[in-house]
């Protein structure tokens, strides 16, 4: 196993966009969900909006709505691109290494069989 691997922060920030903002961005958009019991991952315009006016309010910052709406579907296929395989039984996230670990098993198993499905 490589030593070099680079922080999951590589691939979420580049450009304009920080934890800062993302955690802001996620945190509007869960309050709102919590506040008016949607469900789902489709928001309300207003959801987008509040989230504009919060980043600009709070970090100065100032996105476009589409900027931030194609930030929340970029997030969101980094998580389930993270989320399904530690879903699968044999696999596991260790935080201290910032690694998903699987068994030696489910390795085998997987090797002999083509993929069902390529993850980005």
């Amino acid at each position: 196993m490589s030593d070099n691997i680079p922080l999951q922060s590589s691939f979420l920030y580049e450009s304009n966009w920080s934890h800062e903002i993302g955690s802001l961005i996620l945190g509007t958009m869960i309050r709102l969900k919590c506040a008016t019991g949607c469900e789902g991952t489709v928001f309300s315009s207003h959801f987008i909006f509040e989230a504009k006016s919060a980043i600009e309010y709070q970090l100065g910052y100032s996105f476009e709505w589409f900027e931030l709406v194609d930030r929340l579907h970029f997030l969101e296929k980094r998580y389930k691109t993270f989320s399904e395989p530690v879903r699968l039984e044999g696999t596991y996230w260790d935080a201290p290494t910032n690694t998903i670990i699987v068994s030696a098993n489910l390795a085998s198993n997987t090797r002999a069989k083509p993929p069902t499905r390529c993850l980005l």
